[in-house]
């Protein structure tokens, strides 16, 4: 069997089969389920200013896309979406959970809560605790001295239970109806992560390993295992490139910008799939200028359409 035929029969395997299948927390066998039947989730960080766009992104298979209120859920609905919403998780005011529930929970377009982005990483090798002073020297997390390990210690017995209490908070307010996905940095580090996981429906990781002169998109593969295990094989969502390091002007991190090309698009999808990634979703699309032309949006437009008929029926 060719190669191509051999993903698309696994693809649309994986999913289909699990179509009678009994939910939990909306979810057969970390899949979103919607009228009665899976869905391989196919996301986007991006929620386009105009309708038209976001029908474009409809048309090329996007079916989830991330939301911040009612009306941008009513949006998604329109378009034949669903939309994922991010909650404070780690955050004292209670209040302010209990808010965003409320206006949202029995939305019929809302599929999942979104806990806080790379929470783990915030507290241990983010770049801002060296330009906030926090480490002294760049890069002090990988170096584990005895000070970036004592405050990563101790922002994780403030952050940890107060995200945990949240999660449970959440599942009371929703009845349990939806599920809690928590994207981390793909080398977030794996004791913190451990240590909030249980609570979870779904973990997984952004991976953006397309740099000039330095590009390895082959390892999504390892990173969806590196999930898989922390996990303890819960549901892995993988984050993958859509934009360019350059575009992003890091301050201390200046790089031309390098685009993945469909094949490398294309590589990274399949390589987490092959390694059992039940959604595929996309950051920094928003980043792209019109400069580098409609080319690389197409192209993930492509990828995501691509994968779209693979589990179509």
């Amino acid at each position: 069997m060719q190669r191509g035929c051999f993903l698309a029969a696994m693809l649309t395997t994986f999913v289909i089969a699990f179509g009678a299948a009994t939910s939990q927390h909306g979810l057969v066998q970390g899949f979103l389920v919607r009228d009665g039947r899976t869905v391989f989730p196919l996301g986007i960080y991006e929620l386009p200013k105009t309708d038209a766009e976001l029908q474009t992104m409809a048309k090329a298979g996007i079916n989830v896309v991330r939301c911040s209120n009612k009306e941008d859920l009513d949006r998604a609905k329109r378009a034949g979406m669903r939309g994922w919403v991010p909650l404070p998780l780690q955050s004292e005011d209670e209040g302010k959970v209990r808010e965003l529930v409320a206006a949202v929970k029995d939305h019929p377009a809302l599929a999942v809560w979104e806990g806080p982005d790379e929470l783990v990483w915030g507290f241990t090798a983010a770049s801002s605790l060296n330009r906030e002073g926090i480490y002294k020297v760049h890069g002090e997390w990988w170096l584990q001295t005895p000070e970036a390990v004592e405050y990563s210690e101790a922002q994780a017995r403030k952050i940890v239970p107060r995200l945990i209490e949240n999660i449970r908070l959440v599942r009371s307010l929703d009845g349990s109806r939806h599920p809690i996905w928590m994207n981390e940095a793909g080398r977030s580090d794996m004791k913190f992560i451990r240590e909030y996981v249980e609570h979870v429906d779904v973990t997984g990781c952004d991976v953006y390993p397309i740099h000039t002169g330095k590009r390895h998109p082959n390892l999504l593969g390892d990173y969806t295992d590196r999930f898989l295990s922390v996990g303890e094989n819960r549901p892995v969502w993988m984050v993958l490139p859509g934009f360019a390091w350059g575009d992003l002007n890091i301050p201390g991190k200046a790089e031309k910008s390098a685009y993945a090309s469909f094949s490398e698009t294309r590589l990274m999808a399949y390589s987490a799939i092959a390694h059992r990634a039940k959604g595929i979703l996309y950051w920094g699309t928003f980043s792209i200028p019109a400069a580098a032309g409609p080319e690389f949006r197409d192209s993930i437009y492509a990828m995501t359409s691509e994968l779209a008929k693979l589990v179509r029926k």
